[in-house]
């Protein structure tokens, strides 16, 4: 929670504190100039998902207060992820809609039924197109690239699109054949199938346990996952995600077999 606080706060006051990190802006390869970049996006999703997760699971005895709780830092985390002012990551917006829509419903208890399945897409398809026509109607000087891609598609039609999934494929083969992240994903995933059976039985019953986490393991690792298909350096933003999920895993672990003993 204290991570997803600061980001929030190092966002909304012109991330002075991410300009000088070594996650964020790489102005000698020009990755990024504005924003959150995809680093700090995973990071900001990862943490958030958890967060909200662990308040449910803290206030079992205020359920409702709990999901308003998680609910608001959801909401507050996605409209700043995805403002072109704010955090102006289209992809991690995606990723995180999609991530976090399914981590409050799995909290909410709401029954999977087709009339819900429906809704929930056309808000999803409702939300990312109003974020690009947001900023295409911003005049041209202070688009994103959000509405650059739509003034693009304008003008070229299909060709457009191909070339930016073409270049998200590109990059994020690149970045997977030569980057630290791929080794931080695959020793980060590795980790996780271990605990799946090491110790025998204590996973199962730890997650039984702790309902809202297991919800929140899963969510954070759906976001790493659209993450990963979502952005161009998606590799990064994966990686950075699910070192929470994992983190949150090993702690439950170590409590576990620390109260058997």
């Amino acid at each position: 929670l204290a991570i997803a606080f600061i980001l929030l706060i190092d966002t909304l006051t012109g991330g002075n504190l991410q300009r000088f990190s070594v996650l964020s802006y790489d102005a000698m390869s020009g990755a990024r100039y504005y924003g959150i970049g995809n680093e700090y996006m995973g990071v900001l999703m990862g943490a958030t998902i958890i967060a909200a997760t662990l308040i449910v699971q803290r206030f079992q005895k205020r359920p409702t207060a709990a999901l308003v709780a998680a609910g608001c830092l959801l909401l507050t985390v996605l409209v700043i992820l995805g403002a072109p002012w704010w955090g102006s990551n289209f992809g991690g917006f995606t990723a995180a809609l999609i991530a976090f829509g399914y981590t409050f419903w799995r909290l909410s208890g709401i029954r999977l039924r087709p009339r819900n399945v429906i809704i929930g897409l056309a808000v999803v398809a409702l939300l990312c197109g109003g974020v690009f026509m947001f900023d295409y109607l911003r005049p041209p000087e202070v688009r994103s690239h959000f509405g650059q891609f739509v003034s693009a598609v304008e003008a070229s039609g299909f060709p457009a699109i191909q070339e930016m999934v073409t270049r998200k494929v590109s990059m994020n083969y690149k970045l997977f054949t030569s980057t630290i992240w791929t080794k931080v994903l695959l020793g980060s995933l590795l980790a996780l199938g271990i605990l799946f059976y090491c110790p025998v039985g204590v996973f199962k019953g730890m997650l039984t346990k702790n309902p809202a986490i297991a919800t929140g393991l899963v969510g954070a690792l759906l976001g790493a996952f659209t993450a990963l298909i979502f952005n161009d350096s998606g590799i990064v933003a994966a990686a950075t995600a699910v070192v929470f999920p994992v983190a949150t895993l090993f702690y439950l672990v170590i409590r576990e077999q620390m109260a058997s003993l």
